[in-house]
């Protein structure tokens, strides 16, 4: 009973820190997407601006 009950607790810590992993993935690939996304609504902004100018030069 005692290998099986050790087996059951070493697969829970495997489980948890495998999903510790997951969500520190999650959390970087969020930050990285944010930061594109605020570098292209910046540029799209700046786009905006400057179209008519660009089209009547």
């Amino acid at each position: 009973m005692s290998p099986i009950l050790s087996e059951i607790l070493l697969s829970g810590c495997m489980i948890n820190s495998t999903i510790r992993h997951r969500t520190h993935l999650v959390q970087s690939f969020s930050v990285v997407f944010l930061y594109w996304f605020y570098v292209f609504s910046e540029l799209v902004l700046r786009s905006e601006h400057s179209g008519p100018v660009h089209s009547l030069i």
